[in-house]
């Protein structure tokens, strides 16, 4: 997940495995030019590994490359770091998530494909809201239980789930309570099939607000730098789009 030097030598090496659940273990020697193992401990890569030790802080005592996949798309990188954010803020260190790990490769996978980040991060985001406690609701009214509707308008309460707004309820219980998200959007995030920009935003909007709740800095760090990264990708096009051409 990632790596920080430790010493000269060594380096600090947070993991997430499907067995044991995420921790640190110090990689002794992985800086070595000649003898090091620091290109096999990258971010995002599927290893095969051992340590030792029962302290808080492991030691890493061997390592290899169990799948090798491509480098990812320099545009995936900001989500594949809030993707491992959202492992650091919601998760204790040592706690197995079994079928979290699983979502989590399958994202990867599915990112070195060249699938699309939106639509991958809105699942994943489900799946970890899921493996932490949060019961996501998204296929039937908490209130009636009868199934949400495609062409009708809901209220989403962060504790309860949908419930869907009859003509003459006040719409400002949107910015007081509750979120206001389409009934196609709900049923498209029950299926993992969003279909639509319009989906999209209102599943990212959704799901961010939720997220954003449960945590106790209401902050996400990969989100500010990937906004100052669309940014200044910007304002790089615009100032070429100026230059006189001949």
């Amino acid at each position: 997940m990632h790596t920080r030097p430790w010493s000269e030598t060594s380096l600090l090496v947070d993991v997430f495995t499907r067995e044991y659940g995420r921790f640190r273990v110090l990689a002794k020697g992985a800086r070595r030019q000649k003898t090091g193992n620091r290109a096999q401990l990258q971010a995002f890569q599927f290893l095969r590994i051992s340590w030792s030790g029962k302290r808080s802080l492991h030691t890493l005592t061997g390592v290899e490359t169990s799948v090798v996949r491509p480098k990812y798309a320099p545009e995936v990188l900001a989500s594949l770091y809030y993707m491992n954010e959202l492992l650091f803020k919601f998760l204790h260190a040592n706690d197995a998530h079994e079928r979290l790990f699983d979502a989590y490769d399958d994202s990867l996978q599915c990112l070195a494909k060249g699938q699309s980040p939106d639509d991958i991060l809105r699942y994943y985001e489900c799946a970890l809201l899921r493996e932490v406690g949060y019961g996501l609701i998204f296929d039937h009214d908490v209130n009636t239980g009868e199934a949400v509707d495609d062409e009708a308008q809901y209220f989403y309460y962060p504790e309860k789930g949908p419930v869907r707004i009859a003509t003459g309820d006040n719409k400002d219980e949107t910015s007081r309570h509750a979120l206001q998200v389409s009934g196609r959007c709900l049923n498209q995030l029950a299926k993992q099939a969003l279909q639509d920009n319009e989906t999209r935003r209102q599943g990212k909007r959704l799901l961010r607000n939720l997220l954003t709740r449960q945590v106790r800095s209401g902050e996400f760090r990969s989100r500010r730098v990937f906004s100052e990264l669309l940014r200044y990708t910007k304002a790089q096009q615009d100032n070429a789009s100026l230059k006189p051409t001949h």
